[in-house]
């Protein structure tokens, strides 16, 4: 790949930048980097004001969508684990993406 350059070929994804990050995500296995990712079990986070756009483009279960449309105010990454169906791995993995397609700020 050159910077500039123009490819003879041309290749069309037919997913949203936030379907490859979803998916980027659900493929890492490992807990360290996940749980860093996430800033741990204190970690405070609350929904963007945008977040609804961003819901557009992506396709979720109805659990990690529970996770993000009952999210009202400031939540420890802790609470979301404890309130939500998913187990923590799950939780936190979701929140990692959805921190990255910029549904989720940290405070």
């Amino acid at each position: 790949l050159h910077e500039g350059a123009i490819s003879a070929e041309s290749i069309t994804l037919n997913i949203s930048t936030p379907e490859i990050i979803l998916e980027g995500i659900r493929r890492i296995e490992a807990w360290s980097r996940i749980q860093r990712a996430v800033g741990g079990a204190e970690a405070r986070y609350e929904r963007t004001p945008e977040y609804e756009d961003a819901l557009r483009a992506m396709t979720l279960s109805f659990e990690k969508l529970s996770l993000l449309t009952t999210l009202h105010g400031i939540r420890t990454v802790e609470t979301l684990c404890q309130e939500s169906s998913l187990p923590d791995f799950e939780v936190c993995r979701t929140l990692w993406a959805f921190r990255v397609g910029l549904v989720l700020p940290p405070e």
